[in-house]
This record gives structure tokens, sequence and C-alpha cells, in this order.
């Protein structure tokens, strides 16, 4: 099921849970059916949970004034290491945008860049 499906199965359980609940005088069978639904209603969440989880990692991307500016290297510095294949970055336009993750990645670990690990691969 895909995200909006298990929106609208949650959305459904819990409106037949009020219903049952709401217009049912309580009984052991009305407690068998509350419990299966709430087992349910605690699966779908689950599944939702997991869900936003996996689409919540989107990477945050700098530009080079903006790296410059929480690192302290030089905006130069930065295009140079993008150029030399040093850090992640992408190209929108002429601008880099750079991985902060694995910026500080590079940071904390120097002179084991992409491009080192590409010439081993080769």
């Amino acid at each position: 099921m895909d995200k909006s499906q298990l929106i609208n199965r949650y959305t459904e359980l819990a409106h037949r849970r009020s219903e049952l609940l709401l217009s049912s005088p309580w009984d052991p069978d009305v407690e068998r059916q509350d419990r299966i639904l709430c087992q349910e209603l605690s699966a779908l969440e689950i599944a939702l949970r997991a869900s936003a989880e996996e689409t919540a990692h989107v990477p945050t991307m700098l530009g080079l004034r903006e790296a410059a500016e929480q690192t302290g290297l030089s905006y130069d510095h930065l295009r140079k290491l993008c150029l030399q294949g040093e850090v992640t970055y992408i190209r929108a336009g002429s601008r880099f945008l750079i991985n902060k993750e694995k910026l500080i990645e590079y940071l904390n670990n120097p002179g084991q860049g992409r491009r080192k690990e590409a010439r081993i691969a080769k």
C-alpha cells in the first residue's frame, strides 16, 4: 500500500471504531471487535511512521557561500574541492550545491574523498 492508501484505510478503521463504540452497548463481542480494530490501527500507524521515515531523508544541500560561512573554508577552496571530486555536489545551472553530510564527513576525514575511492575502484 502506498501512503495515501494507508491513510485512507486508517481513517476508515477509526471511523468504524467510533461507530462501534457509540452505537453498540458494551458486550464481549463489541470488545473483541474493538480489540481487532485497535490492533489494525496500531499496525497502520507503524507502517505510516516507517513510510514517513523513508521519505524524510532528503540530503541537505548548501551553496558554496553557505558552506564557506558554516565551515570557515573559502569559497574558492570549496569550489576547488568540488571540481577535484573531493566532496559530493551537484550543479544547478551555474551553482554548486554541496551535500552537507558528505562535506562534514570529508572534513572529519580529510584525504579520504570520493576521488581517492574512485581510483581504488578502477
